[in-house]
């Protein structure tokens, strides 16, 4: 394979005004701020419903080595009440400890 040349800054800056130069040069317009933010809220969902699908995913697998199947998908009913029932074996959720000041001893 032969090596790559060394990009020269004349050479990208002759190429660019080549291409504004065109006729059928396109330009995109910048975003508002509000289009920005409802990107950004499109792009945290996603990312958000990926990580929920990855913990779903890495529950059913280590459930599944104690030979329990729980059913595809995050929303399904008998998922979750099984997955409620290994999590939370008392059917009750942990009680957190108040935050109020320590006794002391």
């Amino acid at each position: 394979m032969a090596p790559v040349a060394p990009r020269k800054p004349t050479n990208d800056a002759e190429a660019i005004c080549t291409a504004v130069t065109q006729p059928t040069m396109r330009f995109v317009s910048v975003k508002t701020e509000a289009q920005q933010a409802v990107l950004m809220s499109h792009r945290t969902r996603d990312f958000l419903v990926r990580q929920l699908t990855q913990l779903a995913n890495a529950i059913r697998a280590h459930v599944g080595e104690f030979g329990l199947v729980v059913p595809k998908g995050v929303h399904s009913e008998a998922g979750q009440k099984t997955i409620r029932g290994i999590v939370f074996p008392t059917n009750e959720p942990p009680r957190h400890r108040s935050r109020g000041r320590r006794s002391a001893r």
